[in-house]
């Protein structure tokens, strides 16, 4: 009989731990209310499978078991949907940032002049990668590719360049691509994203500045 016992408290024990697994922690939260309308309140915890409505001027972030949390604004949510889609975002981000580690690219430096702007007190560094384009502006309807254009001051180059693309709110990685020619074509309303930033950097660490993608509706 106590076997018995012992067998059923172990196996309740980790029903309620893998129920407890699923549950997300809230580290803030105004304004936010489950579907049943109680009032959600930082530290509660939610099921992953809990529809969430987040009323206007109000916000939450739930800790999701990844290095990233889950911010929500105003609107309704599923909670089970935009932490799976976070996940996936933050592997992809895991693996680029692997692929530029592998490369040298993730933490090197390079060393730029740094010129003083005449008449004034400001500085820049004169010999960066510089970027035709600029900050970009994308049409989400038409889905038209853009193409980049660059220059590198150093005439001897003529190595690859790799497009480092990241989501402007978390700093994730969202995509990287390579390129032997000083320019490059891709479809920036193609990564769901609408607010990016984007740069261009080469073998040897020159990098350009960082520019910003918005995608408009």
């Amino acid at each position: 009989m106590m076997k018995n016992t012992v067998f059923l408290v172990l196996i309740i024990t980790i029903v309620c731990f893998k129920a407890f697994c699923q549950d997300y922690e809230v580290l803030e939260a105004k304004r936010s209310f489950k579907e049943t309308g109680e009032k959600i309140k930082k530290g509660d915890f939610l099921n992953r499978k809990e529809i969430v409505l987040i009323r206007e001027k109000g916000y939450m972030t739930l800790d999701i078991k990844i290095p990233i949390n889950l911010k929500l604004a105003t609107g309704k949510h599923n909670i089970d949907s935009l932490s799976a889609q976070l996940a996936a975002r933050y592997k992809k981000h895991e693996s680029l940032e692997a692929i530029l580690k592998d490369q040298g690219i993730l933490e090197c430096k390079f060393v730029y002049q740094v010129w003083l702007v005449p008449g004034t007190t400001r500085h820049y560094e004169a010999d960066r990668i510089t970027v035709q384009e600029g900050h970009l502006s994308v049409n989400l309807q038409t889905q038209e590719p853009v193409t980049l254009h660059w220059k590198n001051p150093d005439k001897k180059y003529h190595d690859s360049y790799l497009l480092i693309i990241k989501d402007a709110f978390s700093k994730l990685f969202i995509d990287v691509l390579e390129t032997n020619e000083p320019s490059i074509t891709f479809h920036p309303e193609s990564y769901g994203y609408q607010y990016m930033l984007y740069h261009i950097v080469a073998e040897d660490c020159r990098a350009s500045k960082t520019f910003r993608i918005e995608a408009k509706r």
